[in-house]
């Protein structure tokens, strides 16, 4: 499932879900999914197939988390961090479930 925000230590970010992949993206080009770090936001195409969508939102979520936190990360780094976080979760099924616990207070990392 694809919320329609997301929280990261205390900012809130909006999550845009499209059918067209036009909608997505910067001018002419059609992606995916985009992290617009200015307004908060993960766009993600959502008109193909479901897996993808999700892989997609957690790739652009690793981007905001990355930013939130001052963590630096490649295009690369990026998309290897997401996709091997959602292979964990679903070999594992693992979710969170209960009351949100609190993860300790979140430091940005030093540039």
């Amino acid at each position: 499932m694809i919320p329609d925000k997301i929280v990261i230590f205390g900012t809130t970010w909006r999550v845009i879900k499209s059918a067209s992949r036009e909608d997505v993206g910067k001018g002419d080009e059609m992606l995916w999914g985009l992290c617009d770090f200015s307004r908060r936001e993960i766009s993600v195409w959502t008109g193909g197939d479901t897996n993808d969508a999700q892989v997609t939102f957690y790739h652009e979520l690793t981007h905001a988390i990355a930013r939130e936190t001052g963590i630096r990360m490649s295009e690369k780094d990026t998309d290897l961090f997401a996709k091997t976080f959602v292979d964990t979760m679903l070999r594992n099924d693992l979710r969170l479930e209960g009351e949100p616990k609190k993860v300790g207070r979140a430091r940005r990392a030093k540039a």
